[in-house]
């Protein structure tokens, strides 16, 4: 694993990173690049690439370049739009295991992940979603506390809970996204469980959480926040914005 992972790695930054020297002259230079692309589209068509993506991604001293690759191939796997390569879907016990090791890797990396890229924690909250949308309500039913557990250590954390969140209402809310007939059918029963459950309730909490601590400290984030509540006003309980506490945030 460890020389796959490092033949992996150096590919990547062949094959994707413009800065990377490669040796010899122009032509050398495009036939390595070529051969370097290959390889990492072998390994993302693979069926254990996703498990190479994921050691790649949380292997402390992998570069931008290498973590994007390792995202974007586990978010293909989830089944992800715009799939540049036939990537096989991921089985329920490989979802699982994603997420037990994106969750231990974000809680070591709570106090250092805006130190990450924005596009990379973007995606990261993409890969979320997509983890979320495929097993939530039935094979993962603590999934959105899980994920609301995230905005009480720290603004960086706060911000990727408020990411998914956005994620979230791309990959099953949205209504002018063109999607399959088990899929509305599947997105609609996301919905109504969130509904019946304390689901929209933590919600309405986690952003009012967000507003409070962050509107003196981190005004950005404290928009983001109401940004993000608005994209779920269509279609919750419209009590959960005229709650006596909800309204007095925001007429401060």
């Amino acid at each position: 694993m460890a020389t796959e992972l490092q033949q992996l790695a150096h590919a990547v930054q062949c094959a994707y990173d413009p800065s990377a020297s490669v040796a010899g002259g122009a032509l050398e230079r495009q036939a390595m690049q070529l051969q370097a692309t290959q390889y990492c589209e072998s390994v993302r068509s693979s069926a254990g690439g996703w498990r190479l993506a994921l050691e790649l991604f949380v292997t402390a001293d992998a570069s931008p370049h290498a973590k994007f690759f390792a995202l974007s191939t586990l978010q293909e796997g989830l089944g992800g739009r715009h799939q540049a390569v036939s990537v096989p879907p991921l089985k329920q016990a490989c979802r699982q295991e994603v997420r037990q090791r994106l969750f231990q890797w974000l809680s070591a990396r709570a106090a250092t992940i805006d130190g990450e890229e924005s596009y990379l924690r973007t995606k990261l909250a993409v890969v979320l979603a997509l983890l979320l949308k495929n097993d939530y309500p039935e094979r993962w039913p603590t999934a959105f506390s899980e994920v609301f557990q995230l905005v009480g250590h720290g603004p960086a954390l706060a911000e990727l809970l408020l990411r998914t969140l956005c994620a979230i209402d791309e990959e099953i809310v949205a209504y002018h996204v063109d999607r399959r007939s088990d899929e509305v059918a599947h997105n609609s029963l996301i919905k109504d469980t969130m509904r019946a459950t304390s689901c929209v309730a933590d919600l309405s909490a986690a952003v009012q959480a967000v507003v409070r601590t962050y509107e003196s400290s981190a005004p950005p984030l404290a928009e983001l926040a109401l940004t993000t509540f608005q994209r779920y006003i269509g279609w919750i309980d419209a009590a959960y914005m005229l709650d006596e506490c909800f309204m007095a945030l925001l007429y401060e």
